[in-house]
This record gives C-alpha cells, structure tokens and sequence, in this order.
C-alpha cells in the first residue's frame, strides 16, 4: 500500500470511529494498526484528544490554529505537509474539525518518519507519571489446544500456529485466530478454547465461519471443526457473535444446524444472527441483547424458553434462573465495547466498577459503603485509566485514586 493510502486508510477509520459508525470489522484493524507499537497508540491517544477538545473549535480561524500547532509540532518547521483541504471550506461540526486535524497528523506521522518520538497531549510512557497510570486492554488471549498445550495468541507469529487433525490454525495479519477445517466425519470431538485474562480482548473465526469478539476476563470453548447435527460452544464472560448460517444434508435433505451457546447450564439457539452475551458471574445475570435475526433462550433447567426478537434482550438472573424480557431503545449499547466504548444505562456503581476492573486488570477498592448511584453515559475506553477516572468524577461525585494496580473510590 502506497503512502498516501495508508494515510487515507488510517485517518478514515479513525473518522468512522470518532463519529461511533466504525464497524467491528473496521475496529478490528484500527486495533491491530494501533497494537503494532507505542507509537501508533500514542497517536491514536493524541488524535482522540484533539477530537474531544474539537467543539471549541467553532470556526475557521480557530481550526486553523489548531491545524498549524500539530503542523509546526510534526514538520519540525519544513513545509511540506500534505495539504487536501480549500481555504474555502468551513467545517460547522466538530468532527469535521477533527477529521481535517486527524489526516493532517497522520500525514505529518507517516510523511516525516512514525519512528521519530513526539511530544503529545498524553505523558510519555517514559516518564514516571506515565509509569503509574494504567493503558486499557489489549489484543491479549490464550489458546488451549486438545492435548492441553497453550500458545500465547499476543506473541505467536502470525501464519499458521497449529493443527488439529485436519483443521489448520491461522493467525492472520490483524491478530485475528481463524479455523480452517476441512472435514465433515463424525469422528470424535477435539476442542479447544481460547480465554482472554483480565485487560484482555481477542477476535476469531470460528470453523462455520462465525465470527466471536470476546470481551475481557471471558473464555469460549468450542470444537475445531463442527461435525454433527448441531454447533455447540461453551461461553463464560461476555462475546459478540456474528452466526455464519450452516446447513447439513440428511435423508430428508437439507437441515440448517443451529448454532448453541452453553453459559452456566442455560442457552442461546440460534440459526445465524448478530447478538451479544454478556455472563460475568459476578454481575449475577445472564443478559442476551438480539441485534439481528432471531434466537431461542433456554434457562437451565430448560423451563421457560422464549424467542427474542430484533431489539429485545433476555436476562436470566443466577438466584431465581427467572427469564425476562424487555425492550431495548437503544440495543446497540450492548455491544459498544465493540466500538471502543463504555456504555451505561441506569447502571449500578458496582457493576460499573467491575467493568473497569476487568477491562484495566485492576482491583477495586472502597473507602466506606459501595455506593448504590446508578450511572448513565458512555466514555471512551481506549484511553489511560487515570484519564476515565477523572470523566467518572464529573459525572458522579466520586474520589478515585490508583495506587500500583488498584483504584480507592471514596465519596467527596
């Protein structure tokens, strides 16, 4: 890829993503483009700041400053900066202004040299300030093979990384495990699972061609090749699904196999759809939000069933194993992890806490009684935790302070 694509390439998917239409797919190699070193993630920091201080800049002249501070900082005074943009324009919307910022930084990184350190809007991973705070989670995952071995996905070599009988394991360019299977005997069953520890996230594909996100401290265990009338996996944590649709021959001819997620004795049926699990056992409910298609919920004990509809999500809590439905107004908050962000609604302080423990590998610790606040927003969850700390305490009246690998919370 020729320079200027590259540039484009990496300031279009950082557009999509400030404007929240990035989609998974997209996010994934923004992820791996900003995994391939501190350089890249300290740009992404800084384009991210640059975009959140953007609404100030409310005209053209004050864009232009902010175009000409990143232009002298990354030029070291030479001229020759990519320039694609009429002194005519007007940009009315923040993120317009960012998107104008963001390609002339990432024109400046690429044209000069992205080895060269800068100074940025962040503190340096140097310097002991930045030693103290704590980066979110990264591409970080562990594969169990059948024979019990284990591979650290974050450091294997992209290419293929095993075999099982006759399916192959690739890890491709974006980080992201496939299975490539090329067998359809009822043989017995090898599994494997791939588990992500606590400030961990991993993608792969399974061998139906499903697509799985998982989230941190979350595991799934699932056959290298699905062989049988039905596709059966086994989930703890939380994962995005996205279901390839299968179909199997028998002698009435083609049946479609059905895709089951096993979660603490209840399940997930489905057929191929788009739908999130979220099954921490520490939130004490199972929570199954449908963006597409449709799927059957099962609590153990198989008493209850019922069919979700695009929109709808089931919750199941641990105590009862009681099934309710309820409507989502907004069922893409579910999956926002996916798009790099924290949501929350009428959530519980507690549970939001547990969110950024996972996410940061980090322990929670209160000064007092856990406050029962419920918080409502959305923050960015790609950024230091000292820098979301201190939005948490805008929005709640919350001390935070982070000694070594835990956070104090205290009431103001």
């Amino acid at each position: 890829m020729i320079l200027i694509e590259k540039v484009e390439e990496i300031a279009s998917l950082l557009h999509r993503y400030l404007k929240e239409e990035i989609s998974p797919e997209e996010r994934v190699r923004l992820d791996a483009w900003v995994n391939q070193s501190a350089a890249n993630r300290s740009l992404f920091l800084e384009v991210s700041n640059k975009a959140a201080i953007s609404s100030e800049v409310k005209d053209y002249y004050h864009l232009l400053q902010q175009i000409e501070a990143i232009r002298k900082r990354h030029t070291d005074n030479r001229a020759r900066v990519i320039d694609m943009f009429s002194k005519k324009t007007v940009w009315p919307r923040y993120v317009a202004a960012a998107s104008v910022i963001l390609f002339i930084t990432i024109g400046a990184y690429f044209y000069f040299g992205k080895e060269q350190p800068r100074q940025v809007a962040t503190t340096s991973a140097t310097t002991p300030a930045a030693a103290k705070d704590i980066l979110p989670a990264g591409d970080k995952a562990v594969l169990t093979l059948a024979n019990g071995s284990q591979i650290e996905l974050n450091t294997a070599d992209n290419g293929v990384i095993a075999r099982e009988g006759k399916t192959t394991i690739n890890k491709n360019q974006d980080g992201r495990l496939e299975y490539n299977s090329s067998t359809t005997d009822n043989a017995a069953l090898a599994y494997n699972m791939v588990t992500t520890p606590r400030g961990g996230k991993y993608q792969l594909v399974l061998p139906d061609g499903s697509k799985v996100w998982l989230n941190a401290a979350s595991s799934l265990r699932f056959p290298v090749a699905f062989t049988g009338s039905e596709r059966r996996v086994e989930l703890t944590g939380e994962a995005y699904f996205e279901i390839a649709s299968s179909v199997m021959k028998s002698t009435e001819g083609q049946k479609k196999r059905p895709f089951i997620v096993s979660v603490n004795g209840s399940e997930v049926e489905v057929l191929g759809t788009h739908f999130n699990i979220n099954a921490y056992r520490e939130e004490l409910t199972m929570r199954t939000t449908l963006l597409e298609g449709s799927v059957k919920v099962t609590p153990s004990g198989s008493k209850g069933a019922t069919i979700l509809q695009p929109g709808q999500q089931a919750i199941i809590s641990s105590a009862e194993n009681e099934l309710n439905v309820i409507d989502k107004e907004n069922p893409g908050m579910a999956i926002a992890w996916i798009r790099g962000k924290f949501a929350f609604e009428s959530t519980s302080f507690k549970s939001l806490m547990q969110d950024l423990s996972r996410w940061y590998d980090v322990q929670i610790e209160y000064e007092g009684d856990i406050p029962t606040k419920t918080i409502t927003g959305e923050v960015d969850r790609t950024i230091p935790l000292s820098e979301l700390l201190s939005m948490l305490e805008q929005m709640a009246d919350f001390r935070f302070k982070i000694e070594g690998r835990s956070v104090k919370v205290s009431a103001r």
